[in-house]
């Protein structure tokens, strides 16, 4: 899309001024604005408005799966109306038209006022026909904006421009701002020195503007977009354990000599992940290939790594070479994507040319999803659908996509079939839901367990981007995000201390796993590093019961498992800027060491209480440290008033209980708080000072923060120390 470098290339923009209301319904408000333009106003969610000016060429109103709207009324005063919802109102003032948002009595966002706009030649609201773009201005104050997707160098995005795959950001003053849109037509300039310091406008190439207006706390705005865009789906237990990731020439012999070193090392882990970097590889089955078709004896392989407590995750692609007999049949069936010309288009790649799968045509949809049958009978677990539609090609899909469009909707179709197929096949049930490994950025994306970025972690600097990473993808409602660490072009990281500290961290992440491991697995370390892996490891499976309940609680609200600062702590100003720690789920404060030395300064946030879990130590809010840890340390602190449930250590989540998976419960404080845990209803009631808990019958309990514990049948009673 056009870049625009400075205010003036937005004087062009002209500014909506009138405003006339054509009908109001009990769920939407129709308007006119300048030259017969039509604005459709509903609240399709609570705290949520949205403004549709002028029908969209290519609309992406199935992307919405909630449409039902809330009640609002609308009055008329001198300039302009307003429209109420229960906590939200939304002002619309002409002359120019201008946009004023408040939640629960408080103004959240406004637009730039006229006076300004018109010293910036910036529009408030702006439509420009012969490009067919709009612009949108919003005065900010000096606050910091996060979302817009994957952020690996900082979290704020104050002063930048960017072309985010999900146009979705918020602010912790309670604002948050949506543009329906495919990726890569909408460009935010986000306090952005080159346009204006202290407004944040954002430009949509698009023929009609679908604009969302969030209010609320950054918790309740997640929740409200995942209200819109999908909630999401519960990955299975087995996919919380370490993923052991092959080479892609890796064969049987290879695969199963590591499967089983590492079972004999005693490491902690669950999935074999196959990888194939190139389609070209297919050699029959229509060129729909799991890895396991890479060996003469697959399901032997298969079977023998059931045998030995492994899941199994395969890669597959959506491509049909153009040479098979296969290209021909389903492009006379029209299950092909197609060129300009309307016939099966042949995609160049790597020398080679292939057919691409149209997931828009329902019997080519089905068709896909049928032919993963063949694969899990064998015994692959997963899949991975890391390819993305190619770029820059003009292909057409069966509904009439094209473009931006097809793009988004062919990412999004292509997982929900893989989804669908693995869900049909194994069930339901906390060790059987579907997971689909992706990597697409796309509407809806986080209701598909697990998308991920790709990126391998093998020196300091890349431990440090994978922080940012899973906090900014959490900031768009991506609920998990797995760290991979590994060096992709050598079989060890040389650096034993980053090693060190980089298993410590990926613990403290939705999901982890090692790349390149190799069939000595972790033996190729001095017994000092393989003793620190085997220790972290072993934690992070007693951490399973804790993880899998904040992926549940995700799948009702929407929240991440890691949680910026911002998120977590909206009204803590100072906390904001500490964008390198993080809360892990709802209970513990993580703080990565990412440089060498062992040293990391940790703010803990207002009004809380924290207590260091290696030894106790309590720390009050608003308060900075700076701590030394030893290798085999790192700076994780557990919340005042919340509990933190514990299963059992495990080489496998096999050896996992999963109708009682907890084993032990550290309690930080007085517990306040129903913790986070999968598969046990625990119930905490504060009365008198003292705390009673229900359901930790048969758990040991410990207790910190001079609180002890006793017991009487079913009841846990926790009272000061005397």
């Amino acid at each position: 899309m056009k870049r625009f470098n400075c205010a003036a290339d937005f004087a062009c923009f002209a500014s909506l001024k009138r405003l006339s209301l054509k009908r109001a319904l009990a769920d939407s408000v129709h308007f006119e604005t300048d030259s017969g333009l039509p604005l459709i106003v509903t609240s399709p969610t609570p705290g949520v408005f949205r403004l549709q000016f002028a029908p969209a060429e290519e609309s992406l109103d199935s992307l919405i799966v909630q449409q039902e709207a809330e009640p609002m009324t609308v009055e008329s005063f001198s300039e302009g109306f307003l429209l109420k919802t229960f906590f939200t109102e939304l002002r619309l003032s002409t002359k120019p038209l201008q946009i004023a948002l408040t939640h629960r009595m408080r103004l959240r966002l406004s637009s730039v006022l006229a006076e300004a706009a018109s010293k910036s030649s910036l529009p408030t609201v702006g439509f420009h026909p012969s490009s067919r773009s709009w612009a949108v201005s919003f005065a900010l104050k000096d606050e910091p904006v996060y979302g817009l997707g994957q952020a690996s160098a900082g979290l704020n995005r104050k002063g930048q421009q960017i072309d985010g795959d999900l146009p979705f950001c918020w602010s912790p003053q309670g604002w948050g701002v949506m543009v329906l849109a495919a990726p890569g037509t909408v460009r935010h300039y986000v306090m952005e020195d080159g346009i204006s310091s202290d407004h944040y406008l954002l430009h949509a190439q698009t023929k009609g503007l679908d604009l969302f207006l969030f209010a609320g706390t950054p918790a309740e705005m997640i929740n409200a977009f995942t209200n819109l865009t999908g909630k999401p789906n519960v990955p299975p237990i087995w996919s919380l354990g370490s993923w052991i990731g092959q080479a892609p020439e890796a064969n049987s012999h290879q695969i199963l000599s590591c499967a089983h070193s590492l079972r004999a090392q005693g490491i902690s882990a669950d999935v074999i992940a196959a990888d194939s970097a190139s389609p070209l590889s297919m050699e029959t089955r229509m060129s729909f290939e799991s890895q396991a078709d890479y060996f003469a004896e697959s399901k032997k392989m298969l079977t023998k790594l059931q045998e030995m407590q492994w899941h199994f995750s395969a890669t597959e692609h959506a491509f049909i070479r153009a040479n098979f007999a296969a290209f021909e049949e389903m492009a006379a069936k029209g299950w092909l994507l197609k060129n300009a010309q309307g016939k099966a288009a042949s995609v160049a790649f790597e020398g080679d040319f292939f057919g691409v799968v149209d997931f828009t045509h329902p019997e080519a949809f089905n068709f896909w999803k049928e032919r993963h049958e063949p694969f899990f009978k064998e015994g692959v677990d997963a899949f991975n659908t890391a390819v993305t539609l190619p770029e820059a090609l003009d292909l057409q899909a069966y509904d009439g996509s094209r473009g931006a469009r097809l793009n988004c909707l062919w990412s999004l179709l292509f997982n929900r079939a893989v989804f669908e197929a693995t869900q049909k096949f194994h069930g339901e049930g906390i060790d059987k839901r579907a997971l689909v490994v992706g990597k697409g950025r796309f509407w809806g994306s986080q209701s598909y367990p697990l998308q991920y970025s790709g990126q391998t972690i093998s020196k300091w600097e890349h431990l440090t981007a994978a922080v940012y990473t899973a906090q900014s993808l959490g900031a768009t409602a991506q609920p998990s995000y797995p760290i991979l660490i590994g060096d992709s072009t050598s079989q060890q990281v040389e650096d034993t201390e980053f090693y060190a500290r980089a298993v410590a961290a990926s613990v403290f992440f939705s999901h982890l796993g090692f790349t390149n491991v190799g069939e000595n697995g972790f033996l190729a370390y001095e017994p000092e590093i393989q003793t620190i892996v085997k220790k972290w490891l072993k934690f992070r499976y007693r951490l399973i019961p804790y993880v899998l309940g904040a992926l549940e609680e995700a799948s009702r609200n929407g929240l991440p498992v890691v949680r910026s600062m911002a998120l977590a702590f909206p009204e803590d100003k100072f906390a904001h800027t500490q964008e390198l720690q993080y809360l892990f789920g709802p209970t513990l404060l993580v703080a990565p060491i990412v440089e060498p030395g062992g040293k990391r300064q940790v703010y803990f946030p207002k009004g809380e209480r924290w207590y260091d879990l290696a030894t106790g130590v309590k720390y009050e809010g608003g308060t900075l440290y700076e701590f030394e840890k030893p290798l085999d340390g790192a700076p994780v602190f557990g919340r005042e008033g919340y509990i933190l449930c514990l299963g059992p250590e495990a080489q496998s989540t096999y050896e996992i209980n999963t109708i009682r998976p907890i084993t032990e419960a550290w309690l930080f404080g007085l517990p306040a708080v129903d913790p986070c845990v999968t598969a046990v209803k625990i119930k905490v009631m504060q009365m008198q000072g003292n705390a009673y808990i229900k359901g930790l019958e048969g758990t040991k309990i410990l207790a910190a923060g001079g609180y002890e514990v006793s017991r009487r049948g079913a009841e846990v009673k926790i009272v000061k120390k005397r």
